[in-house]
């Protein structure tokens, strides 16, 4: 800490400035404010900076970097600088928790306790942190160290401060603090402290900091603001030919308003493009550019937004705003929604027969007919809204009717679509973006909140040369509130999905279709319940999960006892923690290829208690199912607490709509001989759990399975005498016959397998090894597993777990899994607000077979070249990758396996590293350098063999059978760069949507490209095919990345070509060259060069 700072007449002056008793520092190098509230820059904070700031940054941005993109922020941030361990970031925590903390202690006055929250924040091009006031519990004072290079007004990034109106709520930005390296700004937390991260307009400099709060006892603050807001207007009146004047026809046909309305009523959101005829919409966004004055909407913890006066609208708009807010578009959005908007949309028809007397009766009633809010709206860079607490339009049941006009050249990636979010979760629900002339519909309850991202500097349109202006859209929204009487009743809310849940008075759980969309992507979910404790429930979960992962399947376990969480133990994850991605939690895998989540990982240390009551229990639970990266899986296999609780309930209860196969029952033998045989006694403890178990099953509509028998018998390791230590045999068939339940097998009571449990490798569990080959020939396990097999799998996909080895390329060997499957189902949305340039990241593990290939062993240089993995030994990737002025050779070359982004360590636990085999030269197909690649395909052999896994296993080559005629469409995928000349990403980056695959014949026809090819001297060849997209294409960097086709029918991908070369990156009308895996030569040469590999099964 720089010394002067240290000084007793700086520490006097800091004292009476931070207490109010000065207006600033004056007369110090320091600087201080004290309006809109106290805060001050120390500047050249760290002493000696020279070499220890070089240092610190370095380490710093060794961290593990999470991505941060809500309502209200977009940049990166680490975990706490606590649990660092580089010396100068372990340095930095002591000054913050050590000297600087006791010299405020002693300068504001303020009991601060030792609780010091420190991260570091990483912001770069478009991120930024919207207006908040830091309010949290024993939040009291706030600071930001900059580690920044030379910063300018210009370059954004700013701390904007915040004055308040009569409210207390933020007015406008008042002073702006310009980043300096080395500089920390303090400043208390308070109802006051209203600031912003103002987004960062560099696309070269990076915005590093470290930042955090000291904590101390919480201040007083006054009741949160409520606004005032209109009341909602009663529909409007229209003749009858203003609606056929302006709406398109289409959305006025019976027939279409019916196909809607089913649409509507499955999904509670629907986008009707073109709703305006082309003239009145060309009229009405004309008139909304051409008004000059809008009014700035806030405050800006809340929204920034410009609204034009209803009584202020031109005349077109003005017709526009009357015709949605009349009566005629509430019966019309009636019958396209089938909620009951109007009262005429309630009246029966013939075939429904007469209306009750109670229908009539609420028919009559003022209040039968919606009421709505409505706003015209005028959207431009900085503009917003985020959710909050206390915003009464966000508890309120509604119909969002949003009619978006002037958005023809809008794009996700400047922001500015509607986010929909169930309350309190981070999950998406839905994403509306800005479609030009299109109406969206969507119904929400009082539990859904929205929120609309923050737009982007980027949202500029050309103008002339040099300059450009802001890129402008419009909106008009409505807020259509049903009768509030009739809520949850039939008349009022036919059509809603939800419907059955609100008369039933349950509520309806918004975040049921995120969790849905999860479970669909497994094929079998199993549940492992006991009825008391103590039976080796656990051990038969984490065995049957392992055994069928070592049988070829996709495989997860889900621990779900909260309180007594043993799978990590059990399956050898116990030193590993869950990853938090802005997708969702990425649990570890097992050495046995398990995806392993339980609350076991989550707690801070062995010995922790987990004390949670049952609602805390059933939203765990939830978040577990729906907020885990799962992928695509055979097997999800769920170990539950003993008895019937809570968890039980809200696994059926969540689980209802996917499903599961069933449920195993694991008991033990003691007292059911008794409870079977004396039938006029009691029934005996076990028996009774047994029983009371299947009922619940039965109640709460789960299948069962089967139950398994544990500890039957002990064997004796001396006289190898077997003995029924806990009871009679065959008691478990009895019981099992009883209940009508079929019984899938019997464990032994093995010490071994105790031994086994706590060493973590339950799954290499045989059986008590008296003799050897009767150990391998009767595995209770492998019996439990085949039988688990037999009973949920058709015959075909028995056949293909247990097939031989053998394969079509005949000197490959097969591993039990599947090629080409992608780890989430094709077509499955996500957050759509991780969208980029030319192109989307691919989420975490999507595609298992993709490699970077890198010149150094690590982290720290992005890959020159993708390519895929065949086999666990051999890459495909482009034969011009391999030029000497690439840098990639046998001795310097590395296979990147399974990472997502190169930069981020988060993923380096799961992704693997392996070296180019030195000792063999890597062989290309055809290829010639110094002349255009015909044959632009090389093969690289590695060093060892990748570990194929869950997240790393190879891509199916294309079969002998497939042509270019039956190939229409393809997906990329690389690393390579945004835009030409521009930054290579961090993430690995896909096509959001697929392109046109053309053989080489077409693609010399498309007229730009036979201007490329005139200036090359070799023609396009059958060796090569081309793939052309509507604003995506390849770039510097994605060389030798795979060209995919995906299968609808085996739902696997294959890979038909290897990115070659192009005319620039997504220039207009140019299609992007590709190596032809097709080729039947090309084919045969990459199955050839695989020879001793081991892939998976086409």
């Amino acid at each position: 800490m720089n010394e002067d700072y240290v000084s007793d007449a700086f520490k006097q002056l800091f004292s009476k400035f931070w207490k109010g008793e000065a207006a600033d520092l004056t007369g110090s190098s320091a600087v201080g404010y004290d309006e809109p509230f106290r805060c001050c820059q120390l500047r050249n904070f760290v002493q000696d900076p020279a070499g220890l700031l070089r240092d610190l940054r370095d380490q710093l941005l060794d961290l593990e970097f999470i991505e941060k993109n809500n309502d209200l922020y977009k940049f990166e941030q680490s975990g706490d600088l606590k649990n660092a361990s580089s010396p100068a970031v372990t340095g930095l925590h002591r000054l913050l928790t050590g000297p600087l903390l006791a010299w405020l202690r002693e300068l504001t006055g303020i009991a601060l306790t030792d609780t010091v929250a420190s991260t570091c924040s990483r912001y770069q091009f478009t991120d930024g942190l919207l207006c908040h006031d830091d309010e949290l519990e024993g939040r009291r004072i706030a600071f930001v160290l900059y580690l920044v290079p030379p910063w300018e007004q210009g370059d954004g990034g700013l701390l904007d401060l915040f004055d308040r109106d009569e409210s207390g709520q933020p007015r406008a930005v008042v002073r702006s603090l310009v980043p300096a390296d080395n500089t920390l700004v303090l400043f208390e937390v308070t109802p006051e402290s209203f600031h912003q991260v103002s987004e960062v307009l560099s696309d070269d400099k990076c915005r590093l900091s470290v930042n955090g709060w000291f904590h101390g006892p919480p201040v007083a603050r006054p009741p949160p603001h409520v606004e005032a807001r209109p009341p909602p207007r009663p529909p409007k009146s229209v003749e009858e030919d203003t609606v056929y004047a302006w709406i398109n026809p289409i959305y006025l046909a019976e027939e279409t308003q019916r196909d809607i309305r089913r649409q509507f009523e499955a999904d509670s959101q629907i986008q009707l493009e073109d709703f305006l005829l082309p003239d009145k919409y060309a009229a009405v966004t004309a008139a909304l550019r051409e008004l000059p004055q809008w009014e700035a909407v806030g405050p800006a913890n809340r929204r920034r937004v410009e609204r034009c006066p209803p009584d202020q609208l031109p005349a077109e708009a003005a017709q526009c705003l009357a015709l949605l807010e009349s009566e005629a578009l509430f019966l019309v959005l009636s019958q396209l929604t089938g909620l009951t908007l109007h009262r005429l949309a309630a009246e029966p028809t013939p075939e429904e027969g007469p209306a009750s007397s109670a229908d009539s009766a609420d028919d009559d009633k003022d209040g039968s007919t919606a009421v709505c809010r409505t706003e015209v709206r005028r959207w431009r860079p900085g503009c917003y809204t985020l959710v909050h607490d206390h915003d009464a339009s966000q508890r309120e049941e509604a119909l969002d009717a949003r009619l978006f006009l002037g958005v023809e050249d809008w794009s996700d990636h400047l922001g500015g679509f509607t986010s929909y979010l169930a309350r309190g979760e981070d999950t998406e629900l839905l994403s509306v973006s800005p479609v030009p002339n299109a109406l969206s519909l969507v119904y929400r309850d009082d539990e859904t909140v929205h929120f609309v991202k923050y737009i982007n500097s980027q949202a500029k349109s050309e103008v002339g040369a040099g300059w450009t202006r802001p890129l402008l859209r419009y909106d008009v929204l409505i807020g259509l509130l049903p009768p509030q009487e009739e809520a949850g009743r039939a008349s009022g809310c036919q059509g809603c999905p939800g419907q059955a849940l609100c008369q039933s008075q349950a509520g309806r759980d918004p975040a049921q279709d995120a969790l849905n969309i999860r479970m669909r992507a497994i094929k079998h979910k199993v549940i492992v319940m006991s009825g008391k404790g103590g039976v080796g429930k656990s051990t038969v979960a984490a065995c049957l999960a392992a055994r069928l992962a070592q049988r070829g399947s996709t495989v997860a376990a889900l621990d779900t006892d909260i309180c007594g969480p043993s799978l990590p133990t059990l399956l050898a994850v116990s030193d590993q923690e869950i990853t938090n991605s802005q997708w969702g939690w990425l649990p570890p895998v097992s050495p046995c290829g398990v995806k392993v989540l339980s609350v076991g990982s989550m707690l801070p240390s062995a010995d922790a208690a987990v004390a949670l009551r049952g609602p805390r229990k059933t939203h765990l639970v939830r978040s577990m199912l729906r907020d885990t990266l799962w992928g695509r899986l055979n097997y999800l296999v769920i170990d539950t607490p003993p008895g019937t609780s809570d968890e039980h309930l809200s696994l059926a209860r969540l689980l209802r709509d996917t499903r599961p196969d069933g449920v195993v029952l694991v008991t033990t033998p003691q007292d059911l001989v008794c409870g079977l045989s004396c039938p006029t006694e009691r029934v005996t403890s076990t028996t009774g759990v047994v029983r009371r178990q299947v009922t619940f099953c039965r109640k709460v509509g789960l299948n069962i399975i089967g139950m398994v028998e544990n500890m039957a018998e002990f064997e004796c390791p001396c006289c190898k005498e077997r003995y029924p230590v806990l009871g009679g045999t065959g008691a478990a068939e009895r019981l099992a016959a009883d209940l009508g339940i079929p019984l899938l097998g019997t464990l032994p009571l093995d010490p071994a397998l105790a031994t086994r449990c706590e060493s973590g490798s339950a799954h290499n569990y045989l059986g008590p090894e008296s003799n050897t080959e009767r150990a391998l020939g009767s595995s209770h396990c492998l019996v439990l597993v085949l039988t688990l097999v037999l009973l949920l799998l058709p015959p075909v996909a028995v056949a293909d777990v247990v097939a031989s080895a053998l394969g079509p390329l005949g000197g490959v060997r097969y591993h039990n899994c599947s090629c080409g499957v992608p780890m989430y189902p094709v077509g499955e949305k996500w957050d759509i607000a991780t969208r980029i340039v030319n192109g989307q990241p691919a989420r975490v593990e999507e595609f298992p077979w993709f490699v970077g290939l890198t010149r150094t062993k690590g982290y720290s240089s992005a890959p020159i070249c993708g390519g895929s993995l065949i086999t666990d030994r051999h890459v495909v990737t482009a034969g011009h990758c391999l030029l000497r002025h690439s840098g990639l050779f046998p001795d310097t070359t590395y296979a990147l396996v399974g990472a997502w982004d190169w930069t981020d360590r988060f993923t380096a636990r799961r992704s693997q590293i392996v070296k180019v085999y030195e000792g063999r030269p890597i062989s290309t197909f055809d290829y010639a350098e110094g002349h255009i690649p015909e044959g632009d395909v090389a093969i690289m052999e590695l060093e060892q063999p990748v570990e194929l896994n869950p997240t790393a296993y190879p891509i199916c080559l294309p079969p002998a059978d497939l042509t270019l005629a039956k190939v229409k469409t393809g997906v990329l995928t690389g690393w390579g760069r945004f835009v030409e000349g521009g930054g290579q990403p961090d993430k690995v980056k896909r096509t959001s949507k697929t392109l046109k695959i053309m053989d080489y014949k077409e693609c010399s026809r498309v007229p730009a490209m036979r201007q490329v090819l005139r200036r090359y001297p070799l023609p396009l060849t059958d060796r090569q095919l081309c793939a052309l997209g509507d604003d995506e294409d390849t770039c510097q960097g994605d060389s030798g990345g795979p060209l995919m086709w995906y299968n609808e029918a085996t739902e696997r991908y294959h890979i038909i070509g290897l990115v070659s070369w192009g005319e620039g990156c997504n220039r207009p009308g140019i299609p992007g060259v590709y190596a032809n895996m097709l080729n039947p030569n090309i084919r045969n040469y990459v199955t050839c060069q695989v020879s001793g590999g081991v892939t998976c099964r086409d």
